[in-house]
């Protein structure tokens, strides 16, 4: 309104002398209104012209991080100054979630970083010795490198014992390839060869003798040992007839 002074002058107050009125004003009310742009938790909120926002409400949305409010490509913030209603709309960034191997008796592997909705793409491939790694599992699913980042999670190693090659040198002699046996296992029943004029005596690798009850470690050659059969001589033949 109008006021002399203190005195508030209206049309209904009366004449009594020459005054100066002052006009008297308050700073109109403005509303900002808040589009969460996929999240939720904000409305609106007033502030006076003149004034600064203040703080501002800040918005949730699964699998994101809310960055800022803009007005176009104007960022608003609680120092922005009124100066009219405006609408804002929430900026976001996809979380980033980790992805943290258990190795499960193996090794080489600990974390990765992964974004919301992305996938995880190359994971990690562990080592244990004797052993062949099969997959990464969260409980019972299977998590490969196309699976989508949802949150943190913990995936452990699969795995299943090696297979190992002892392969046969015959070493002058034949009849025997290859066989297969089982990390930590024994490599069973061993193939016997043959070579004329001989007699086999055992499987070597270098100096050391392979068995049936030697401990699959690792892949292995193994070759064959001879002992030659002795020819009788003239005289035990002679002997041997006069007998008979």
């Amino acid at each position: 309104g109008w006021k002399n002074g203190s005195t508030t002058v209206t049309a209904t107050s009366k004449a009594t002398a020459n005054i100066t009125v002052t006009a008297q004003w308050t700073a109109n009310s403005y509303t900002l209104t808040y589009n969460n742009n996929g999240g939720s938790g904000c409305t609106t909120k007033t502030g006076t012209y003149g004034s600064t926002w203040g703080t501002l409400c800040t918005p949730t949305k699964t699998g994101y991080k809310f960055s800022a409010w803009k007005d176009g490509s104007t960022a608003v913030t609680s120092s922005t100054t009124v100066t009219g209603n405006r609408t804002v709309t929430a900026e976001w960034t996809g979380a980033s979630y980790t992805l943290t191997y258990n190795n499960n008796g193996g090794s080489g592997c600990t974390t990765k970083t992964g974004t919301y909705n992305s996938t995880w793409g190359t994971l990690c491939t562990p080592t244990r010795a004797g052993y062949s790694f099969v997959a990464w599992k969260d409980g019972s699913t299977t998590v490969t490198s196309s699976t989508k980042v949802t949150g943190n999670r913990t995936v452990t190693a699969e795995w299943t014992t090696a297979t190992y090659t002892l392969t046969y040198n015959n070493n002058g002699g034949s009849g025997c390839t290859s066989k297969t046996g089982t990390y930590n296992s024994t490599w069973g029943t061993l193939c016997t060869p043959t070579r004329s004029g001989y007699t086999f005596s055992a499987w070597k690798d270098g100096s050391t003798t392979v068995t049936a009850n030697t401990t699959v470690t690792g892949n292995r050659t193994v070759t064959a040992q001879w002992t030659a059969v002795q020819e009788k001589t003239l005289t035990e033949t002679m002997k041997i007839q006069q007998d008979l």
